[in-house]
């Protein structure tokens, strides 16, 4: 657990010394250091259509409003954090992130929050696309004109899948030994 706090301690320090760094030089050491320990603990990389989209549109309001070395800075800045939190979260394990957390701020209550939280996000992405198959086959095919115009059809079932999946992650975690 010693190891596992330190290296979430390390992730904190070297992402913030990450956005700092204006060489981009240095800044392209760590990305291939970043992509070297990733390959070294055998960390599939998953990448997001979102964060992928979210990177170019970065990129490209950097070339606007800036310049091409302010936006291949920012860039290479996110990716690597991505790639690093990625390669963390591999060795530490989601599961024990709370508890690393808690431990360091000596709150139970904390503990169990981080954890059906970061367990969560998983959770959402896959209701997500039920509640979106569900739809589709009951000719409801989710899109932004139905989003917009019914959306309180994919917000109700959206939410009362989630409730029940909380409440189900609670007792899980309260079953494992994490404490009200």
């Amino acid at each position: 657990m010693l190891i596992n706090s330190i290296l979430l301690i390390i992730l904190i320090i070297s992402s913030i010394f990450i956005f700092l760094i204006e060489n981009l030089y240095f800044l392209l050491g760590i990305f291939l250091l970043s992509i070297i320990l990733s390959l070294i603990f055998h960390v599939k990389l998953p990448i997001y259509l979102p964060f992928v989209i979210m990177i170019i549109i970065n990129f490209l309001l950097n070339i606007i409003f800036s310049n091409l070395y302010d936006a291949v800075i920012v860039s290479i800045r996110l990716i690597t954090m991505f790639i690093l939190v990625n390669t963390i979260i591999k060795i530490i394990g989601i599961n024990n992130v709370g508890l690393i957390i808690g431990k360091i701020f000596h709150s139970k209550n904390l503990a169990l929050i981080i954890s059906i939280s970061l367990c969560f996000i998983p959770i959402m992405i896959k209701e997500v696309s039920d509640i979106r198959k569900s739809l589709y086959t009951k000719n409801f095919p989710l899109n932004l004109k139905n989003v917009l115009t019914k959306g309180h059809l994919f917000v109700i079932c959206f939410f009362t899948n989630l409730f029940k999946r909380i409440n189900e992650m609670e007792l899980i975690l309260l079953s494992k030994g994490m404490e009200e």
